[in-house]
């Protein structure tokens, strides 16, 4: 997971509340596409070694887009707080 992007600065070194926003948003939605590709897969096999494989991948991309979902919503929260 790339969250490279999360940590650009502006200036004085600080991250501009907008940018990370902004990308966290861009990161939650293509985890839930992930997710949604993990699920579709998951409906197209019928091989038993590839049935595991592909609920290992559900699982792996709920799991990668709920975390970005909190941190979004955390992120989203501190900077209420801030404005």
């Amino acid at each position: 997971m790339d969250l490279s992007g999360l940590w650009r600065r502006g200036q004085h070194g600080r991250l501009h509340a907008g940018e990370a926003d902004d990308e966290l948003q861009h990161q939650v939605s293509a985890a839930h596409r992930e997710w949604v590709t993990a699920q579709q897969y998951f409906q197209s096999v019928s091989e038993p070694e590839l049935v595991d494989h592909a609920v290992h991948s559900i699982i792996a991309a709920e799991q990668k887009y709920t975390y970005l979902l909190r941190k979004l919503r955390e992120h989203q929260g501190r900077i209420g707080e801030q404005g």
